[in-house]
Parts: C-alpha cells; sequence; structure tokens
C-alpha cells in the first residue's frame, strides 16, 4: 500500500508532464504550421515571383523592340537621308532655309556614310562572333549570341561591352576557363574593329572628337534609350558639317582675308 502510495504521485507528475509537453507542441505546431499564413505567404510569393517575371519579360521586348526600332531608323537615315534633311532645312527662315539647303548634300553623304560603315562593321563582328563561339564550343547559343553582339555594337562605345555580357554570363555556366576564353574573344574582336575595321569602313565620318561621341552617345542614352544611343551619332555627324562649313571655315577665310589685308596695309605704309 505504500508503494501504492508512493506510485500514484509519481504517475500523475508524469501525466501532467505529458499532458503540458503535448500542449506545448501543439502550440508549436500551430505557430509554426499555420495553414492560414502558409497560403498568404504562398500567394504572396506568388505575386512576387510574377510580377517580376512580367517585369523582366517586359523589359526584354522593349529591348528587342526598341534595337529593331533603331534598326529600321537608320536604315530609312541611310535610304532617304537627303530628303530627310530637306525636309528639316524648310523649317528655317531666309536667308538660313538656303545656305542650309546647300548643305543637304554633304549632310546626307556623311550620315550615310557613317549608318554604311556602323552596319557593315556590326554584320561583320556578327558572323566573327557566332564563329568563333561555335569554335569554342558554345555551339547552341553561337548564333544568338553573335545576332545579339551585332546589334548592340550599333551603339558606339558602350555597345561592344552590353554585347558581351549576355555570352560572358553563357560561358561561365560551362566553367571558368570557358568565360576566360570568351572574355579574351571579345576583347581580340574589339581590338580588330578599333584599330582594322573602323579606319576602313568608317573612317572619319563622324568628323567628331571621340569625347564629344561619347558624350552624345550618353545624352541620347538619357534622351531616348537604345534607340537615342543609336541614332544621335549620325545627326551628330551631320552637326559637325554644318559646324564646319557654316561657321568654321567662313570664319577662317575671313581671318586670311583680314590677315591679307593687314599686310597689304603695311606693305603700302613700307
Amino acid at each position: 500500500t505504500l508503494v501504492l502510495e508512493k506510485a500514484l504521485p509519481t504517475q500523475g507528475m508524469m501525466v501532467m508532464q505529458n499532458d503540458d509537453q503535448s500542449d506545448l507542441i501543439n502550440q508549436l505546431f500551430n505557430q509554426f504550421l499555420d495553414v492560414q499564413g502558409l497560403v498568404s505567404w504562398g500567394i504572396r510569393s506568388t505575386q512576387r515571383v510574377v510580377i517580376r517575371s512580367v517585369s523582366v519579360t517586359t523589359d526584354i521586348v522593349g529591348g528587342v523592340f526598341s534595337l529593331i526600332l533603331a534598326l529600321f531608323i537608320s536604315g530609312y537615315m541611310l535610304a532617304d537621308s537627303r530628303t530627310l534633311v530637306r525636309s528639316l532645312t524648310r523649317l528655317f527662315p531666309r536667308p538660313w532655309d538656303d545656305r542650309l539647303m546647300a548643305q543637304v548634300s554633304p549632310i546626307s553623304r556623311r550620315i550615310g556614310s557613317y549608318v554604311r560603315g556602323r552596319i557593315l562593321v556590326s554584320a561583320i563582328l556578327s558572323v566573327a562572333i557566332a564563329t568563333s563561339l561555335g569554335v569554342l564550343g558554345l555551339s547552341d547559343f553561337a548564333l544568338a549570341l553573335g545576332a545579339i553582339a551585332g546589334l548592340t555594337n550599333l551603339i558606339p562605345f558602350i555597345g561592344p561591352i552590353l554585347g558581351a555580357i549576355p555570352a560572358l554570363v553563357v560561358a561561365i555556366s560551362q566553367g571558368w576557363w570557358m568565360m576566360l576564353w570568351v572574355l579574351l574573344l571579345f576583347v581580340i574582336i574589339q581590338n580588330l574593329e578599333t584599330y582594322v575595321l573602323d579606319p576602313l569602313l568608317v573612317g572619319n565620318s563622324v568628323g567628331v572628337h571621340p569625347l564629344y561621341q561619347l558624350l552624345a552617345v550618353l545624352g541620347g542614352t538619357q534622351l531616348l534609350g537604345i534607340i537615342g544611343a543609336i541614332i544621335i551619332p549620325p545627326w551628330i555627324a551631320g552637326a559637325a558639317v554644318l559646324l564646319d562649313n557654316l561657321y568654321l571655315q567662313p570664319k577662317l577665310i575671313a581671318e586670311k582675308r583680314s590677315g591679307a589685308k593687314t599686310l597689304e596695309t603695311v606693305g603700302s605704309k613700307l
């Protein structure tokens, strides 16, 4: 009997402890596995993923559309730059309209030369990059990456960097050595463009200091995005023609005439 009396309180305490543990486990289970909370979290996470996916898709589609639109605008500038410049000159009053009309031919030649050169250089680089990436072992992505590099190369200065980024992202998934080979490839291609293709095919068609070209590209990007970065440099080339023919050359001629008159005056006095 004495043993039973001692055992009963012990069993009672164990039952109470088990009940407390069960309550604690139930509380923790309800706290961490709240069904409504999990459902709400799942809905919020899904919404975030959908919103981000839509945003990324919109950015990609917008970028592709901008590139296509920029190509159409560049093609129009190349095919009908004379008519385009002539239409703009009609907006100015006399006698500036006649002066500007006389600059239609040199402006159209400058713009056409620049656009033709850039398109030809970009096409050559696109083929070279696609072929080289295929040789390096990225044949599944070579055509797409070459096309992207060719399109972005239409943007002066920053275009080659933009074109190299997708190729490097794909290459790094194949290993660090592949990324280094692709990086070396783009460095070689960029030097080939700078020192061989641009001097041969584009030359000095812009007629503007590279620093001003870079500022024009950055300004065009701020105003119109990719479209501005592509179409602003040709117009800078046209503006350089106007600056040269309507201001710099007349000023130089006037200075020469003034110097000649000064010499004549000094000679007559002697």
